[in-house]
C-alpha cells in the first residue's frame, strides 16, 4: 500500500520543483555568481586558484526594492565564528561590489552597515569595517572573545583591498 500525502492543500503555493543548470531562469528571479571559495570570519583564509563559480536566484522584485544591481553582486561561503550571531561558519553571504566605502567611526557600529568583504594582506575576510579620521580601518568580529579587534594602519591601506558591503546573508544555524 502506498503511503498518501497527508499534508493539506495550501491556497496559493507554489509547488518546488527540481532545478537543472540547462533550465532557463525563472520568471522573476536573477541569477547572481556564487563563489566556491570561503571568506574568512575568524583566521583569514588565504586565496583558492580557480575557485568553482555556481549561481544562486534571487527575486527580481526584492532586488529592486533594495536599490540593488544584479551586475553589482556575487555570492561567498563564510567560513568560520568570528561574525557569530550574524553570520555563521557555511553561510553564504551576498556582496555589493558597488558599496566598498565603510562608515566612519563617528556613526555608530552595526553589522548591517559595516560588515564587508575584503582582503588585506594574503588573507580574505568578512568583518566590520570602520574608517578612521587618519585614513586607516578599525576590523572588529562580533565574537570578540576568541576574535580581537585590529587595526589597519593608514600606512598600510595599500595592502587592503575592500570587495563589496554584505548585503544578505543565508544559511542554516541550528
Amino acid at each position: 500500500m502506498a503511503a498518501k500525502n497527508m499534508l493539506p492543500a495550501i491556497p496559493g503555493a507554489i509547488p518546488v520543483r527540481a532545478y537543472h543548470p540547462e533550465d532557463p531562469v525563472p520568471a522573476g528571479f536573477v541569477q547572481i555568481p556564487a563563489i566556491e571559495m570561503q571568506v574568512g570570519a575568524g583566521h583569514r583564509i588565504a586565496i583558492t586558484e580557480n575557485p568553482e563559480v555556481k549561481f544562486r536566484f534571487y527575486g527580481l522584485e526584492s532586488l529592486q526594492k533594495h536599490h540593488l544591481r544584479t551586475s553589482d553582486l556575487v555570492a561567498f561561503r563564510v567560513g568560520g565564528s568570528s561574525m557569530e550571531p550574524y553570520i555563521f561558519d557555511g553561510d553564504w553571504v551576498v556582496i555589493d561590489r558597488s558599496r566598498v566605502v565603510p562608515p566612519s567611526v563617528a556613526k555608530l557600529l552595526n553589522c548591517r552597515c559595516n560588515t564587508f568583504v575584503f582582503r588585506y594582506e594574503d588573507g580574505i575576510m568578512v568583518k566590520m569595517l570602520q574608517r578612521l579620521p587618519d585614513g586607516g580601518f578599525n576590523v572588529v568580529s562580533l565574537n570578540t572573545n576568541e576574535h580581537k579587534e585590529f587595526t589597519i594602519p593608514a600606512g598600510s591601506v595599500d595592502h587592503l583591498e575592500i570587495f563589496g558591503k554584505v548585503v544578505d546573508r543565508s544559511g542554516w544555524a541550528l
